[in-house]
């Protein structure tokens, strides 16, 4: 498995297997092969790759029916039973509890207070939640939802289409920090509340992908969020489970809602989140018996621990999510776009998905999986591997020798690994790199903020969803406003016309021309896809994922 890597390489992957056994044995837990790392983790059960969203059609659905999700990891002839608290560890602990922040780690743990209006299933269509059906015009322009009836918010409130129209508006607020959905929201400039139970929304435009911004859009309890009350964290929806408490670098606590609308649902009595600085120190007290599930844990530990029957792991079945690296472009030399290309054809994908990952991930040039409308099998092998192609281009460049940072966060070692195979191989071409691995908040500070010289390690997403949206939702891609501080007018023109256009051989051609500026600029470069993942213990029972790839933790119960 280290056969490729350099004696410096070697050293650090022996260092940190030694801190890992040290762990073990701290916890009582007993060591395992490092061959074993290196065995692929199998996904759920494989589901129906999504074809491009219908346009325009209208959806009329049951009261009470459930979101569509993946399939479930639990046996058919399994009886789901209600009772107990899952203790789950997560990374780190979160830097905001808003309600309508968009992230990764906020999709498994503060989500699970809310409820949205739809969910999308495994085929993008729209599935009922808050909203029981809902009408959509032939143009794309006009969106009616008839919400559903009897829902209380978890301080006793009924919830209502005003409640709808407050939450669209909140995420417009540039004071709040919660912009990932500022674009979409922007699309509505009318929004009417005729009745208590009707929101109909009106856009200027066609919009192909409307229902991706109510996959994302969580619908807060408005009386909460805009009461002041002094020291209180701000966490109430209509969810299946109700905030009790948050201690900072100790847990996140959540009960079960007794009185939530999809009868029987959730099966837990509680969700416990635990944080954790250290991720190899998080799957050792999975194993010790300390918490019952690993969220994301480091991915050849997620494989190592595939081999036994005491554990589970279930990834998501349509990744969306990838590992990217983000050039800080407003500084030398990420400044020069024919450095970032150079550096393009210095990252050796598929050694990081080999040797780091244990074999899984899908790499390639472009943030695509295989089903999504916007994805190109030759453009996505524009920037194999070619050291002799990258020192020429430095060369040229004038920028041979050309120092910059490579940043990431200390709390991953799938990102340390990359950062160290980038370092060694950036070295044979002519590039001197400093390794800036930062700890929780000082990492969030530097993405959020754009804190940084040459390339930041981060994990991108919503890939998975219409191809449009990648470039509305989050900070990696964003037209307006992203984390490269990279800006272009006709990349805005571009991702508008995607957002607007109804036409799908249209839609097609305009992908393709994004593809290709995304590959001309090299602002953001993906790496590989980085399927969402948890590791549980063998009696953890009902795990599945949903479109935005968050865990619906209302289908999960204990077993035996």
């Amino acid at each position: 498995m280290d056969r490729d890597m350099d004696v410096s390489e070697r050293s650090t992957r022996r260092r940190t297997l030694d801190r890992r056994a040290a762990l073990r044995l701290a916890f009582g837990a007993s060591t395992a092969s490092l061959l074993a790392a290196c065995a692929p983790i199998a996904p759920a059960a494989p589901t129906a790759q999504p074809p491009a969203k219908p346009a325009g059609s209208t959806a009329t659905t049951t009261t009470g029916a459930s979101p569509v999700s993946a399939a479930p990891s639990a046996p058919a002839a399994a009886q789901p039973r209600s009772g107990g608290t899952l203790r789950v560890g997560i990374g780190a602990d979160l830097t905001t509890l808003d309600a309508h922040f968009v992230g990764n780690s906020w999709f498994d743990t503060t989500w699970q207070a809310y409820d949205r209006l739809v969910a999308l299933n495994n085929k993008l269509q729209p599935q009922p939640q808050l909203a029981e059906s809902w009408e959509v015009s032939p143009d794309l322009k006009k969106v009616t939802f008839k919400l559903r009836k009897g829902v209380t918010f978890h301080s006793g409130r009924p919830f209502t289409s005003d409640d709808v129209k407050w939450n669209i508006l909140r995420v417009r607020d540039p004071k709040l920090g919660v912009a990932q959905l500022t674009n979409m929201s922007n699309w509505f400039p009318s929004i009417e509340t005729p009745d208590l139970s009707t929101i109909t929304l009106t856009s200027e435009q066609p919009r192909p992908a409307l229902f991706d911004f109510f996959e994302y859009l969580n619908i807060a309890d408005q009386t909460v969020l805009t009461t002041p009350e002094e020291g209180k964290v701000r966490i109430a929806g209509t969810g299946p489970f109700v905030f009790q408490e948050w201690i900072p670098g100790q847990e996140i606590r959540f009960v079960k809602n007794k009185n939530y609308w999809q009868s029987g649902k959730p099966y837990l009595d509680g969700l416990t989140f635990v944080p954790h600085r250290d991720a190899l120190a998080m799957v050792v007290q999975l194993e010790g018996g300390s918490i019952d599930a690993a969220d994301n844990p480091p991915t050849a530990e997620a494989a190592r621990l595939k081999q036994g029957s005491k554990f589970r792991v279930v990834s998501d079945p349509q990744p969306g999510q990838y590992f990217i690296l983000a050039a800080q472009v407003t500084r030398p030399p990420m400044d020069n776009k024919l450095v970032r290309q150079a550096l393009q054809y210095g990252v050796d994908r598929k050694r990081f998905v080999d040797t780091v990952l244990g074999g899984i991930g899908e790499p390639g040039a472009l943030p695509w999986p295989s089903f999504s409308p916007a994805y190109d099998a030759a453009k996505n092998q524009r920037y194999a591997f070619d050291p002799a192609k990258a020192s020429t281009l430095l060369k040229q460049a004038g920028a041979d020798g050309a120092e910059f940072d490579i940043t990431y966060s200390a709390a991953s070692p799938d990102a340390a690994g990359l950062a160290q195979i980038m370092q060694a191989d950036y070295t044979k071409i002519g590039a001197k790199t400093t390794l800036r691995g930062l700890e929780g908040l000082a990492f969030q500070n530097a993405l959020n903020n754009s804190d940084y010289r040459g390339f930041i390690i981060n994990l991108g997403g919503y890939a998975e969803i219409d191809p449009s949206s990648l470039f509305t939702i989050g900070r990696t891609w964003n037209f307006s406003i992203n984390m490269a501080q990279f800006k272009s007018d006709q990349y805005t023109q571009l991702v508008t016309a995607a957002g607007s256009e109804p036409d799908p051989t249209k839609r097609k051609q305009i992908f393709d021309q994004l593809n290709d500026l995304i590959l001309d600029e090299a602002f953001v470069v993906p790496v590989t896809s980085a399927p969402a993942k948890i590791a549980a213990r063998a009696g953890v029972e009902g795990i599945t994922y949903n479109q935005h790839q968050g865990i619906n933790f209302s289908d999960v119960w204990l077993g035996a």
